[in-house]
């Protein structure tokens, strides 16, 4: 019997390679724990399509059909089986006015995640000079850089704070400003050295696993978790047992139990569940 039978698994830089693909080595380990009796729920900042693309990976790939998933760092979250939301938070928008505004004032690139994403498909961004290369990335949506933006009217999941431009780094007094802007209104977070991610107030990959954790009638000690992101963070506070994938920054060492790999997260998922999960550690 597993001590942890249910595993959150965060996706880009975690589960999945650069070449947003699952290993083979991850993919067989993924099907030892499934048989196992082992529950798998996805946790990522992605929107809902695209970790629906995962979810359809997997179940073609090991045929295990994933129930739950968080998207937006837990705004959105998801019955896959009965194809049904089962909570989605917006950030407010005040807040949004106050972080569109700040991003004029700084010279910064705005990206919101909001209905129009969801809906049609369409990527709206705003003060980027690299839309191409989202456009290159992001190949099933349509990207716009529209001249006007109404933050009151907008219905927005998550915002992805940007340098204005290519190769840029976000310093932490970006950082620090926009968490004295938020008051707690609003989750800011680092997701790598390019991107703050901004989500609803109380919204994180955390509280997301509490939700699920009722849902799944099970309590956290029966937890086990894996990600690379300071989003991830909330996760490993509360899960029974939380693994970092890789140490993408060095302060994430101070939340987790286990370092898979310092560097290379390729195969970080199967050495997990293989030597921790399924050895009953």
């Amino acid at each position: 019997m597993l001590k942890h039978p249910y595993l959150f698994i965060d996706l880009d830089g975690t589960l999945l390679t650069k070449n947003q693909t699952i290993s083979k080595y991850n993919l067989e380990a993924l099907d030892k724990y499934t048989k196992a009796n082992g529950t798998v729920v996805l946790s990522t900042g992605r929107s809902l399509a695209n970790t629906l693309k995962v979810v359809s990976l997997i179940k073609n790939k090991i045929n295990y059909q994933i129930q739950y998933i968080s998207c937006f760092n837990g705004a959105l979250i998801y019955d896959c089986i009965n194809h049904k939301v089962l909570s989605a938070k917006l950030i407010d928008s005040e807040i949004l006015t106050k972080l569109f505004d700040f991003t004029k004032t700084n010279n910064l690139g705005f990206w919101p995640y909001n209905q129009t994403y969801i809906d049609e498909m369409t990527i709206q961004l705003f003060n980027i000079s690299y839309a191409w290369l989202i456009k290159l990335y992001y190949t099933s949506h349509i990207v716009i850089k529209p001249k006007q933006y109404d933050p009151i009217n907008d219905k927005v999941y998550k915002v992805n704070i940007l340098p204005n431009a290519l190769y840029k780094k976000l310093n932490s007094s970006i950082y620090q400003q926009l968490k004295e802007l938020c008051n707690n209104q609003a989750t800011v977070s680092y997701t790598s050295k390019h991107i703050i991610e901004i989500t609803p107030q109380k919204t994180d990959k955390g509280e997301a696993m509490k939700f699920i954790a009722k849902l799944l009638n099970t309590s956290l000690d029966q937890i086990a978790c894996i990600g690379d992101s300071s989003n991830d963070i909330p996760m490993f506070k509360i899960a029974n047992l939380s693994a970092a994938a890789k140490l993408k920054r060095i302060h994430i060492k101070d939340y987790v139990d286990l370092i898979i790999n310092k560097k290379k997260h390729k195969d970080s998922v199967g050495i997990f569940i293989n030597q921790y999960l399924l050895n009953n550690h």
